[in-house]
């Protein structure tokens, strides 16, 4: 029980310093939903575009940015890609993750940008559709990470050019391979629902919850900021399995020791 219990605490230590492709400190997350309190599309822009400016101007706050998900939460979208000059084998399957993120999102999280450029202003509804890919989906439709130009689409039909390639991360859990994913401006998202704020401190991330809130309660009183947690207490949340059974085995073997 005891060499049980050590080789699962060395398990769990090993799983907590794997190199998930991001910077983990000082990374402060927060949920908000604009569609509970009936807002349109065009008003939930608005307000996401004042709530991030008045994020980024917070006192600790080096940048933020938002995103559909947060990572390490085990669940993401998948989409049926369509990748221009490809053709799928039979049965083979097309989809990948897809994540609708903000400007400065790679920044906020650490996440280096091989080729290409980041999300800017000007990606927006209207303009020239855009998305960003990983290592992985680059190589594995393409052949290669030089992809700048090259076109998707999510809708039958290859109409989204790729600006940019940024590093593999792990996306969905610690354990995983990486995974072919995609990233489109929240912007030129016809709806936007929950959103959740990642907001990079120059300190701890605590520091900054009270000054967010406020600043939401003054945009409006009434829609509720949740799930508010660093980025390391998520990873530590997805880690609970590993942590009780090397609990109980350490408890047992501490037992069966006395």
């Amino acid at each position: 029980l005891l060499v049980s219990a050590a080789l699962l605490i060395r398990t769990l230590q090993n799983l907590r310093a794997i190199d998930t492709g991001f910077h983990k400190s000082n990374v402060l997350l927060a949920s908000i939903n604009p569609t509970l309190n009936g807002y349109s599309p065009e008003k939930s822009r608005a307000f996401y575009d004042e709530l991030l400016t008045r994020s980024r101007a917070l006192p600790g706050v080096s940048t933020a940015s938002l995103a559909t998900d947060s990572l390490i939460t085990g669940g993401w979208d998948q989409i049926g890609l369509v990748v221009e000059g490809y053709t799928p084998r039979q049965g083979e399957r097309m989809s990948c993750d897809m994540h609708a993120i903000s400007t400065d999102y790679f920044k906020t999280l650490g996440i280096p940008l091989i080729a290409g450029r980041d999300f800017t202003n000007e990606d927006r509804l209207g303009n020239q559709k855009v998305a960003i890919v990983n290592e992985k989906l680059a190589r594995y439709f393409f052949g290669t990470t030089n992809v700048i130009g090259k076109r998707i689409g999510t809708s039958g039909v290859s109409d989204t050019t790729i600006v940019g390639v940024v590093k593999d991360v792990k996306y969905v859990a610690l354990r995983e391979n990486f995974r072919r994913h995609f990233y489109l401006p929240t912007m030129q998202e016809e709806r936007l629902d929950n959103l959740t704020l990642h907001i990079k401190t120059v300190g701890n991330p605590d520091a900054v919850v009270g000054s967010l809130r406020n600043e939401v309660k003054s945009l409006d009183p009434h829609l509720p900021l949740y799930s508010v947690k660093t980025l390391e207490e998520e990873i530590n949340q997805s880690l609970v399995q590993e942590r009780l059974v090397t609990w109980l085995t350490s408890a047992f073997g501490l037992v069966a020791t006395l």
